[in-house]
């Protein structure tokens, strides 16, 4: 079993950019839960089991293709022979593990839900990815990650109706990764474009039913779905693979300044600019390969 990697190969391993998105879900849904006072001993576990998942994740999404018999050469450091496909299921499954252990120390109910994230995550990369219901799952991944972190409290259904608009723009997000190798057909992009106006749509019926107090984000939610149409539409101009996996990108790192706007949303305007900052890593690490 070979397993020999350094820093950097660990790192492009995990997809350490996915990371800080992770962190900006439970953040934000744990900063709402408690009145944007965070309970420590609850949300440094929620964090360390969310990275452990995360990563586990990203290493069984180049695992699960060996086992399948798929076709072509290896992704990733599996390509390189830096790490073997054992060594890369064995740490795989060791971080899953280690991910429900850290929910355990954050409380029953974080467990309960780790272990439905686990499920979803070996769902999507195991035998969903590249089926009809992949963006839907990818998209419970991460509104799971809000319940996760809604955990700590318990909460009501106008809480967990704020992850709605998440699951939507991960599902719209997910069509369009499935066409990063071979470009975007119209479909594809009128498919992403329902998909995030929907998205925009919950943001509003949220603030106009009172489940969000704060009606001025609407101003912010202006803005970005011009942004989000802009860049859509040209993609059905030019819906190359290059087009495609840049426009992806803005997405990707568009989730951390969707979840600050939720959390602007429910009044923690204080606290919401934070959030942002987790784009600075993440933007550092953008160039890490997929």
């Amino acid at each position: 079993m070979k397993l020999a990697l350094s820093t950097q190969d660990a790192l492009h391993l995990v997809r350490l950019p996915a990371t800080f998105v992770v962190w900006s879900n439970i953040l934000a849904a744990h900063l709402i839960a408690t009145g944007g006072w965070p309970h420590w001993l609850v949300l440094i576990p929620q964090l360390a089991a969310g990275t452990a998942l995360c990563w586990s994740g990203v290493v069984l999404k180049d695992c699960f293709p060996l086992r399948q018999g798929a076709t072509g050469e290896p992704a990733g450091l599996l390509a390189s022979g830096r790490i073997s496909g054992q060594a890369a299921w064995v740490l795989g499954g060791g971080l899953m593990v280690l991910g429900l252990a850290f929910a355990a120390l954050a409380g029953g109910a974080s467990l309960r839900i780790a272990v439905a994230l686990g499920l979803a995550i070996v769902a999507y990369h195991g035998f969903l990815k590249d089926t009809l219901l992949g963006p839907v799952i990818m998209g419970a991944i991460h509104y799971i990650q809000w319940m996760f972190g809604l955990a700590v409290m318990a909460m009501g259904s106008g809480a967990k109706a704020l992850a709605v608009p998440v699951f939507l723009y991960v599902a719209a997000l997910t069509v369009l990764v499935g066409a990063e190798a071979k470009g975007a057909a119209p479909q594809t992009t009128r498919i992403a474009a329902v998909l995030l106006g929907l998205a925009a749509l919950v943001i509003v019926e949220l603030v106009l039913a009172g489940r969000m107090e704060q009606p001025l984000i609407l101003a912010l939610v202006v803005p970005a779905v011009l942004a989000l149409g802009y860049w859509l539409w040209r993609l059905t101009a030019d819906g190359s693979p290059a087009a495609v996996q840049t426009l992806v990108q803005r997405l990707t790192f568009g989730l951390i300044p969707l979840d600050a706007l939720l959390l602007a949303g429910s009044g923690h305007w204080l606290v919401a600019p934070f959030l942002l900052l987790l784009l600075v890593p993440g933007f550092v690490f953008r160039s890490s390969p997929e």
